[in-house]
């Protein structure tokens, strides 16, 4: 019958087409199938649905219907409460008026990404858009599938996944563990995973996980070589056999071609089985608190480094003239009490040093004869020696408690456990079961899935790769390297899917767009009026979630790929300081290295033969290095081509730097070529990719002139400089980051217990404003409170006699200090005056015109803010700009 006229549902299914006649018989309908044989069947009242009752709509009114989950519509037919949708593919469907979701938001953004689509798709060799060509495949998203919850953040999903039995067979840590409990019961959660801190082995575990949950799985990319990392750590497992590597035609008829063998398995063990279960419980109790301990001991560690080299600097930079002998065993917080209490105090009187010899046992009567700043400075000098005791003392306590607890072994248990218990769920998947051939047609249905519940493909094959069902949804996708996905692509990947899980690091490398489309996408910004966090040409799949979903977010902090020394400069400079290293130093002296060239414009069309005669003569004989260990990253091809004809040795890996992620070296030399700092070079994920493949030595060749500008990569020389203690001669001195928090804390708790609580209310709120603009900002930054004047500068050499005589004073001290975090060099000055206290005519007014002359000639940049003003973070942020730039 005419599907444009008629309406016939017999048993929930459209029958329309193959009715030939029907007729009614009371409550019943008869209808006759028009097939070769023309038979007649009788459908009751309950089971059929009639209407010739057809309305074509027009496209107002398809407007008014404000359709967002169904797409490609061609035109709609009502008939009474369904809807006939006709697509531009051919396809017909019916749909009741519920399921067709009122939500103008998800109908425009998903209409934007086909539209950006068709802008920036892949070519197939016949000119086809392969991008658009999929998304007209499209005829409904559906409400369960990732993707719905994506484009409408205002959705909750009326499922929840419960809590699962995780196993881990390729070891975890505490942030795996919270990573693969999170992917395993939310619809979306995301894995930050910076270098070195095991992600793939994070999205073996949810991988294996979901399998032994009788879950289909998708693990896809944009480039085949981290989907085929993946295989690869499965095969080594010997568990390539449940995977099928799909994506592109080539590797559809590869698999198709080679098939994998599936080892035989007969019926489970039950009573294994829950044995293994109970014991795997146990042992995992033991081993959370393993992870607490050893990520607590591994901070500890960390701790200590960095006091060592700061007490080092230290002893350098300051004048140490007296040491007291100390009588009595004091705790290092102690002793910052006592040094904030000697610079609250105009001067040292009686029973100050009364209290502090015999009391605390800290010198006798003719040390407290030295001045006041010398006392202090040895007062801090305890404080290093006796914190690094502490540290020192506390390591060995969480060392014997990690001794007792065996953790390696739990460790390897749980591992093998894990094995065996996937073991049994493979026998018990596949006991007796041969294994079906399958062929190109049938690839991607539930028998396909049956037999491999991980399929890996490209992020913009996946849905080429499955069912075209609509109702056909896998259980889940992960989505690795997420930060490398565009929008586009990934609407396509999650509308395959009910969960997902997003993988990646808004710190690495991002998707790349071609500049020649970058206008065609602004005007689709502005034609479907997009929020900034579906804006195509700003954002990835990574952190469109991020700034769209409140969903859960897990960092891997546990780093174990390379030298302390190495990562330590990008956990400060981009991770804020929240990774947590379990790599070993052992005092190496050659692990950073950086060379400058001489002044003079060098490079000429892209490449530097200066830089290249450095690398050749000076740094490559020095790695005592195989080869093949040695890695060289370019910023441009052309001195990647100059560096393979110059050194001529195949086992170097010279690479452009968006090769190199998720690789590796022992040595990573870093080549700068340009002649002048430039944006692409400098980019900060571009320099925390090339930093972080190196894992025992890093180099890097640089010009003189951008070793002089104010640059990602003047700061990393700057930290190569402070942990090489190569400190350059200065008027200022640096400052000592963790002595000085310590103080800050120590004199929080000193104002407390005064009456003069309003200053350190006043100077609390603005280091709190100060913190939140550095940490949405700056957070390549830190902030020093309450810093004496004299501690800042190395010399009195620039000032008249009035001057030394304010700046020599204890008490004379500058209210902020923002300094950066890689080699503790000051940025900006920053006080806070209050409006009656530094009034024109005060005392106040006038040392105020004595430091801003001793900062100005020593060129510490100063900002002063005033208490009646409102825009503090304003003029900061505007100082900030102008002393950076």
């Amino acid at each position: 019958m005419d599907i444009e006229q008629y309406l016939i549902i017999l048993k929930k299914e459209d029958k329309t087409a193959q009715i030939k006649k029907y007729v009614f018989e009371g409550e019943n309908i008869k209808v006759t199938f028009g097939d070769s044989f023309s038979k007649t069947y009788i459908y009751s009242s309950q089971n059929f649905y009639f209407s010739d009752e057809a309305k074509l709509l027009k496209e107002t009114e398809i407007r008014d219907l404000r359709i967002c989950n169904i797409a490609n519509i061609e035109k709609i037919i009502k008939f009474g409460k369904y809807y006939r949708i006709f697509f531009k593919n051919k396809k017909v469907k019916i749909f009741l008026r519920d399921e067709i979701f009122v939500c103008e938001k998800v109908r425009d953004i998903f209409n934007y990404c086909k539209a950006v689509a068709d802008v920036v798709g892949l070519k197939t060799e016949d000119g086809e858009n392969f991008l658009a060509k999929e998304y007209d495949k499209i005829t409904k998203i559906h409400k369960e599938s990732v993707l719905y919850r994506y484009l409408n953040s205002n959705y909750k999903p009326n499922f929840s996944n419960k809590d699962k039995f995780l196993i881990y067979p390729f070891g975890t840590n505490k942030s795996q563990y919270t990573a693969l409990k999170n992917a395993l019961t939310e619809q979306i959660s995301i894995i930050e995973g910076p270098p070195g801190t095991g992600k793939t082995q994070t999205i073996l575990n949810i991988a294996i996980n979901i399998v032994f949950n009788g879950q289909k799985l998708a693990i896809i990319s944009n480039n085949n070589s981290a989907t085929k990392n993946v295989l690869e750590k499965l095969k080594d497992y010997n568990l390539d056999f449940i995977c099928a590597f799909l994506g592109s035609r080539e590797n559809k008829e590869n698999f198709i071609e080679n098939q994998p063998y599936r080892p035989e398995f007969r019926g489970s063990d039950s009573q294994q089985k829950k044995f293994l279960q109970d014991e795997f419980k146990n042992l995992n109790e033991k081993l959370q608190m393993a992870f607490e301990l050893e990520n607590a001991r591994a901070k500890l560690q960390s701790q200590f480094n960095a006091l060592e080299l700061e007490y080092k600097h230290f002893i350098k930079e300051e004048n140490l003239k007296i040491a007291p002998k100390m009588r009595k065993k004091l705790k290092s917080e102690k002793i910052m009490d006592l040094i904030v209490k000697l610079q609250e105090n105009q001067r040292i009187n009686f029973w100050l040093k009364l209290q502090l010899v015999w009391f605390y046992g800290i010198g006798d009567f003719n040390f407290y004869k030295n001045t006041k700043q010398d006392i202090i400075l040895a007062y801090n000098e305890i404080y290093y020696i006796i914190k690094q005791e502490e540290l020192k003392t506390l390591i060995q306590t969480y060392d014997k408690k990690l001794i007792e607890l065996d953790k390696n072994t739990l460790h390897q248990k749980l591992k093998e456990n894990s094995f065996k218990l996937f073991h049994l769920y493979l026998q018990e998947r596949y006991a007796n079961k041969k294994r079906e051939e399958f062929h190109i047609a049938n690839l991607g249905g539930d028998n396909f899935f049956q037999e491999y519940p991980i399929i890996l493909s490209t992020t913009y094959s996946l849905k080429n790769c499955l069912d075209e069902g609509d109702n056909f949804l896998i259980d889940y996708i992960i989505i690795d390297e997420a930060s490398q996905v565009d929008l586009s692509t990934a609407v396509l990947a999650l509308s395959c899917a009910k969960n997902a899980v997003i993988v990646g690091d808004t710190k690495q490398l991002p998707n790349v767009i071609e500049s020649a489309k970058i206008k065609e996408i602004q005007k689709l910004n502005k034609q479907y009026h997009i929020n900034e966090n579906f804006n195509y040409i700003n954002q990835n799949i990574l952190s469109s979630m991020i700034a769209s979903l409140e969903v859960p977010k897990v960092l891997l902090k546990e780093h174990y790929r390379s030298h302390p020394k190495i990562i330590e400069f990008c956990n400060q400079k981009f991770y804020n300081n929240e990774l947590i290293i379990f790599t070993e130093d052992k005092g190496e002296k050659d692990v950073l290295e950086a060379y400058i060239t001489q002044k003079g414009n060098h490079a000429r069309e892209n490449y530097n033969m200066r830089e290249i005669e450095v690398i050749s003569q000076e740094i490559m004989p020095s790695l005592k290095l195989p080869k093949e260990q040695i890695g060289i990253i370019s910023p441009y091809n052309a001195q990647k081509e100059k560096l393979k004809k110059y050194l001529q040795n195949e086992n170097i890996q010279i690479d452009t730097i968006h090769k190199y992620q998720g690789r590796e070296k022992q040595a990573i030399i870093i080549t700068t070529v340009a002649n002048d700092i430039n944006a692409f070079i400098d980019d900060f994920r571009i320099l925390n990719v090339a930093v972080s493949r190196a894992k025992r030595y890093l180099r890097i060749v640089t010009s003189d002139c951008i070793a002089q500008k104010d640059s990602n990569i003047r700061d990393l020389l700057a930290y190569i400089h402070y942990n090489n203690f190569s400190v350059k001669q200065s008027n200022i001195k640096s400052i000592f980051d963790l002595l000085y928090r310590a103080n800050q804390e120590a004199r929080l708790r000193y104002l407390k217990n005064k009456k003069r609580i309003s200053q350190f209310d006043s100077e609390n709120l603005m280091f709190n404003l100060l913190q939140g603009l550095i940490d949405k900002e700056y957070n390549f930054l830190s902030c020093a409170v309450h810093i004496p004047l004299i501690r800042l500068l190395n010399n009195t050499q620039l000032l008249n006699t009035e001057e030394k005589r304010y700046a020599n004073n204890i008490l004379s001290h500058i209210d902020f200090i923002l300094y950066r975090k890689t080699d503790k060099s000051i940025v900006l000055a920053i006080e806070v005056d209050g409006y009656s206290f530094h009034k024109e005519e005060s005392i106040q007014y006038k040392r105020d015109r004595l430091k801003d002359s001793i900062l100005e000639k020593y060129n510490i940049p100063l900002l002063r803010l005033n208490t009646i003003n409102s825009d503090e973070v304003r003029q900061i942020s505007v100082k900030l700009k102008e002393v950076l730039c």
